[in-house]
């Protein structure tokens, strides 16, 4: 009994800090798209470069949706957007 209650807290911890590195990640990801969006850089690259971020956004959200759902892990993307937006305009 001792051994699956052991496996079990394991099992919670991981998951949570899964849940944690993935949400830190997002939140990054979401800080370098909006600042790559504000930067003097021009053209193609800066394009491709917020793109990109905005897809990893995508696939650590999915990511997330299967730890936590759908809901929940929707409710974190967009407060993490609207975080970033937030803290911009306090920079400004």
């Amino acid at each position: 009994m001792n051994t699956l209650v052991a496996e079990r807290n394991n099992i919670i911890n991981n998951g949570t800090s899964e849940v944690a590195r993935l949400k830190q990640q997002i939140e990054a990801e979401q800080v370098s798209a909006h600042r790559a969006l504000h930067s003097p850089a021009y053209g193609a690259a800066q394009h491709k470069f917020i793109t990109r971020r905005l897809e990893r956004m995508g696939e650590l959200h999915d990511e997330l949706k299967v730890l936590v759902g759908e809901k929940d892990s929707n409710v974190f993307l967009v407060g993490a957007m609207n975080k970033e937006v937030a803290h911009a305009r306090n920079e400004h």
